[in-house]
């Protein structure tokens, strides 16, 4: 083994787990060389690599590393994206649209200008938020440019309706004779 696959699985068994992008600064190698160099390490067993978490010696000592500080990291890494999540969660529930749905959410109907009053904006901010949820279907209007009103297009359905079908083939053939026969043995329709 060449001195510099030497340096690469010494670095990599003081440091482990090891990314990528370091060992490509701390060898002073390009990223090719250290893939062909990792390359040749993995095939004499010297090195183990976990995506998502780098290089190690071994897979024994990744399993140690697993069972030991890597618990400690992947519980640190879900609870950093937990709160990422609940973040997120946060400023979409801030963005311009759920706002405007909040607003008209009670059934009203509002002109812009009393809409970006309402969520403390202004009409330039909100006009063409307004007019790609009304092209989307999220919200109608009524009147003319310049004195429209507008409030949502699918209000909150009552629970326990059902939609009538559309599905216009299904019911040709539950209409048909032949299905008619078939529901009337099974005591689904009467003679």
């Amino acid at each position: 083994m060449d001195s510099l696959k030497q340096r690469i699985v010494d670095y990599v068994a003081a440091n482990q787990p090891v990314k990528r992008a370091d060992l490509i600064v701390v060898i002073g190698i390009s990223g090719k060389g250290l893939d062909r160099e990792i390359a040749a390490l993995r095939g004499l067993e010297m090195i183990f690599s976990m995506a998502g978490f780098g290089y190690f010696t071994s897979k024994a000592s990744y399993q140690e590393w697993i069972q030991g500080a890597g618990a400690n990291y992947l519980k640190d890494r879900a609870i950093k994206g937990g709160y990422r999540s609940v973040e997120a969660r946060r400023q979409s529930e801030n963005s311009y649209p759920a706002r405007i749905m909040s607003v008209l959410s009670d059934g009203s109907k509002l002109g812009a200008s009393q809409i970006a009053e309402a969520m403390g904006a202004t009409y330039r901010s909100i006009s063409s938020v307004i007019s790609v949820m009304v092209n989307a279907g999220e919200l109608k209007f009524e009147g003319q440019k310049g004195h429209r009103v507008y409030s949502l297009a699918n209000p909150k359905k009552k629970a326990g309706r059902r939609a009538d079908s559309v599905n216009v083939i299904c019911q040709e053939c539950r209409n048909s004779p032949a299905m008619k026969r078939v529901l009337m043995v099974w005591g689904r329709v009467g003679v």
